[in-house]
């Protein structure tokens, strides 16, 4: 029989943490599952799973309807992320944590931080660029949601979901708004 390694012993504890806030999540106890996921990465700092874990931990804080709580781990990650797509998915759920607290403004603004520092982001670019739009148009800012969208179009084209979302909302936004009628008063 040969002796598990130091390494092995932590790699069983890494796994059983992760495992534990996927159990903890799937159960529905968001928390105690956030709780595990930054158990792991306080515990083991040089694990693979570093970045995976915090993301974990903000995004059960997220699902539970804690955004503003959410919102510190996210930023924590970015100052760890070494992988660019992580940074983007990272501020992309700053975003959105923005978005649910009913802030359009500053969601906008992080959402448009992934398409400026991350334009080869992946998903997370061409999802930020269109949320970025939805997230101005909320915010009453329906001049910048415009440019956005028609920037969308000419970036991904027609052949993306961005491209043809964002040119779905120009066409909506282009239709004539129809004239206010004023209430009658009705005789008597």
């Amino acid at each position: 029989m040969t002796r598990r390694t130091d390494a092995g012993k932590a790699s069983i504890v890494e796994n059983a943490y992760f495992n534990l806030g996927l159990a903890l999540e799937e159960a529905g106890r968001l928390d105690e599952a956030s709780g595990a996921f930054r158990s792991l990465a306080m515990r083991f700092p040089f694990s693979e799973r570093f970045d995976r874990a915090l993301m974990r931990a903000a995004y059960t804080l997220e699902q539970a309807g804690r955004p503003e709580k959410a919102i510190p781990i996210y930023r924590d990650l970015l100052q760890y992320a070494e992988d660019p797509e992580t940074a983007a998915e990272a501020i992309y759920w700053i975003g959105e944590s923005y978005a649910e607290m009913g802030k359009p403004a500053r969601a906008a603004c992080e959402f448009l931080r992934v398409v400026h520092l991350f334009p080869d982001g992946g998903p997370w670019t061409g999802t930020a660029a269109f949320r970025a739009g939805m997230e101005c148009e909320k915010a009453g800012l329906i001049d910048h949601a415009l440019i956005i969208y028609r920037e969308n179009v000419r970036e991904f084209g027609t052949k993306t979901d961005w491209g043809r979302a964002s040119e779905d909302r120009l066409d909506e936004l282009s239709k004539p708004k129809p004239a206010r009628q004023e209430p009658r008063e009705v005789a008597p």
